[in-house]
């Protein structure tokens, strides 16, 4: 069996956000690597913050972790390791130079090539930098889009990179935009399934709508709010609340509420209180303007939590006919959806039809992750 040099630094923090997808898919890679005690050492960096699961299962197991702190480059613990396969689950600027050994990256999307400019962007608060940056992609789109396509084209260029990807979404996106990437085999291996943590204890009996990651502004939850807003105006949801994770509180959004009453934002949440908010959620509302896979509605979906969601890019593939789909530019269309699912019996029938979707996705997420697992040693 090949040794295997994991990098578990793309699981850590980035420069916005303490816990991403990217992240928590590489955490269970990794775990059921050490599961079906497969040769692993690791890199990590110790001046983040670093998961303590994944601290304290590499200290029980006697796995190895090198600290990339030091300073020194990727391809210095390849060596030293004697690694015969290096795995990132997120892309990293060193795979255009390295070399000695095998090596596998996931590609979740190409989220900067995809996603088109929205005017919706500037109503999310955000520093100077970001601000500017907003403003050059609104500005000059093509140039900005070119930039990019320069920065993820290096990773193509190192023929010892063998790329996987976690949806045909993604697969054509890369096939599109990497014309030469047709020839290779880029194989798909669904998102392993994060729906396993156990929920806290109910910690509220009320009726709510729940969004997600509030403050990015590609995952639009600021139209949603607006539509909910409104209904609240209007007197159409008045029994029903909205909680809204990953900000602290509405002044992130260039925008007042009518009803503040109404809103709940308590900033970011353990998986276990995530968990519960799902759980106990009378909808979960996803208005998400790109994803590469799309973890959220499958939470829900989980619980029998009906989902009202957007079907761009890897949305409908993976929700199938378990989600409720909107236009996510148009509030009023999500303003349509919303009032839709207070019916009883169509609640209790999307409601069923998510749950059904969910069993058949975590199939094939289980299946999926040894066959990933195998390609990585193997390939």
């Amino acid at each position: 069996m090949a040794k295997l040099l994991f990098n578990l630094e793309r699981t850590q923090p980035t420069a916005t956000v303490k816990r991403h997808g990217g992240g928590i898919y590489g955490e269970i890679v990794f775990k059921r690597i050490v599961e079906r005690n497969l040769p692993v050492e690791a890199v990590y960096d110790s001046s983040k913050w670093f998961n303590p699961e994944l601290e304290k299962l590499c200290r029980d197991k006697g796995i190895t972790l090198h600290d990339l702190a030091s300073g020194k480059p990727m391809q210095h613990f390849v060596d030293k390791t004697g690694a015969q396969v290096f795995y990132t689950p997120l892309q990293l600027p060193e795979l255009a130079r390295l070399s000695g050994c095998r090596i596998v990256s996931t590609i979740h999307g190409l989220r900067d090539l995809e996603l088109p400019a929205d005017k919706f962007a500037f109503r999310y608060k955000t520093n100077l930098r970001g601000t500017v940056k907003q403003l050059l992609f609104t500005l000059f789109p093509k140039k900005w889009k070119r930039r990019k396509w320069n920065g993820v084209q290096q990773y193509f260029e190192n023929d010892a990179v063998r790329y996987v990807t976690v949806s045909e979404q993604s697969k054509s996106s890369i096939q599109l935009f990497f014309p030469r990437q047709r020839k290779n085999d880029i194989n798909v291996f669904y998102s392993p399934c994060t729906a396993n943590v156990e929920p806290a204890p109910a910690i509220r009996d009320d009726k709510y709508f729940l969004l997600v990651s509030g403050n990015r502004w590609e995952k639009n939850n600021l139209r949603a709010i607006i539509a909910l807003d409104r209904l609240y105006s209007d007197g159409i949801i008045a029994d029903t609340k909205t909680v809204v994770t990953g900000v602290r509180d509405s002044s992130v959004f260039r925008y007042k509420l009518r009803n503040p009453d109404k809103f709940e934002f308590p900033g970011y949440v353990d998986d276990d209180q995530l968990a519960a908010l799902y759980r106990d959620a009378f909808c979960f509302i996803y208005p998400t303007l790109n994803e590469g896979f799309g973890y959220p509605p499958l939470e829900a979906m989980r619980f029998g939590v009906p989902v009202l969601a957007s079907p761009v890019t890897s949305v409908a593939e993976i929700c199938g006919d378990g989600a409720l789909y909107f236009n996510p530019y148009d509030i009023e269309e999500m303003q349509m959806r919303i009032i839709r699912v207070l019916n009883p019996e169509y609640h209790k029938e999307l409601s069923a039809l998510g749950e059904k979707r969910f069993d058949i996705v975590k199939a094939r997420q289980e299946s999926d992750l040894d066959l990933l697992i195998d390609y990585i040693y193997n390939s």
